[in-house]
């Protein structure tokens, strides 16, 4: 079976087509667009998305070059673009049939066969005809009962694999992790598994290796990408983690973790005002976070606003008295206008730590006074 079929029917000329040459209107980007899809080589599907992306922004409100951009980005397996401008046709257009036949066919070759099912069921009932969703149904009849077995047998491997986890016993774990993925190799879970297990043994470039193959069997999978963002993390790769991290958000994730590393990631980006949208999300999440707090205070110098950093720091402080860190930076903010405050502050800092450099200096300067 052809992976994506052609939407829109093209004559059999062959266009020559300069870019340059393309008037800058719906119709002439489109019509280009659909002459290079034609050709189907990896240079002119890369010239048809940018003509259907220009007609898609000339003509927001048609769907039919988001279909087409789809095909084109799914020949060019970018399955994550693909299933994105697909969606987007559908929001135009819901019972478009040539978009719904599209995107099951993309969810299927990404192993999200619940999802293809839809896709192909909601297809059927405009175009009953359609030789590919009579193929996708007989495929499904032949090999569901397998699928099924298999995908059970995996889920009872990482279940043992995850007890032994959890008592610490990662070499056990990564067994049994192992085994389900040569069970079920289309699912991302056993890897996801795999990679978690290699960061907690330090083994940061084989979670990596893992965590790219989990990618490719589901990229549109948000904890496939969290997992990969969180790796960079880890690595210190922060462009990298922004990336995947971002992706993950997009595609549906929203918890602590995920704006903990997108916030600590874009501050030393030095991205401040997305390093506050992210935190303040983590902190709308958990308001005793400290660290959250704390990062936040940072962002806020960084974004030369003393009294919201002064309130985060505070946060942190209410939520953990003892943290060093948020009462040096109190201390430093409230030094040029409170003294008494900050000396307390600083104080306080060598009281948890008599070896604390700075603020042994700070607490000088202000005693000088």
């Amino acid at each position: 079976m052809a992976l994506f079929f052609l939407l829109a029917s093209i004559q059999n000329t062959v266009y020559a087509l300069e870019d340059t040459a393309v008037a800058d209107t719906y119709d002439a980007q489109y019509t280009a667009g659909l002459a290079y899809l034609k050709q189907d080589s990896d240079e002119d599907l890369d010239k048809a998305i940018i003509h259907f992306k220009k007609a898609a922004n000339l003509s927001p409100g048609d769907s039919g070059a988001y279909i087409n951009l789809g095909v084109a980005y799914g020949r060019k397996g970018r399955i994550e673009d693909a299933v994105i401008a697909l969606q987007r046709s559908l929001e135009i257009e819901s019972n478009n049939p040539n978009a719904l036949l599209n995107l099951g066919t993309v969810y299927e070759q990404d192993g999200w066969y619940k999802a293809a099912e839809v896709c192909f069921r909601d297809a059927q009932t405009l175009a009953p005809n359609a030789p590919i969703v009579k193929d996708f149904f007989s495929r499904k009849t032949l090999g569901s009962a397998s699928k099924e077995d298999t995908s059970v047998k995996a889920d009872t491997l990482i279940e043992r694999g995850t007890k032994f986890f959890m008592a610490g016993n990662f070499e056990k774990a990564l067994g049994f992790y192992k085994e389900a993925a040569e069970v079920n190799r289309s699912s991302p879970a056993p890897r996801i598994n795999i990679g978690n297990t290699y960061l907690k043994m330090d083994r940061l470039d084989e979670a990596g290796q893992t965590y790219e193959l989990a990618v490719k069997l589901a990229p549109r999978n948000a904890r496939v990408r969290y997992c990969l963002g969180n790796y960079y993390v880890a690595k210190k790769l922060w462009k990298e983690a922004i990336r995947e991290l971002e992706r993950s958000e997009v595609l549906g994730s929203s918890h602590v973790s995920l704006y903990s590393g997108l916030g600590r990631a874009y501050l030393l980006e030095k991205e401040f005002p997305k390093a506050e949208v992210a935190l303040n999300k983590l902190l709308k999440l958990d308001p005793t976070n400290t660290q959250g707090w704390y990062m936040l205070g940072i962002t806020y110098i960084q974004l030369k606003n003393g009294w919201k950093a002064r309130e985060a720091f505070k946060k942190c402080i209410e939520n953990d008295p003892k943290f060093i860190a948020a009462h040096y930076e109190l201390g430093w903010l409230y030094a040029g206008y409170d003294p008494s405050y900050a000396r307390k502050e600083f104080e306080t800092v060598l009281q948890l730590d008599p070896s604390h450099v700075e603020a042994r200096k700070e607490l000088e300067k202000l005693n000088r006074r």
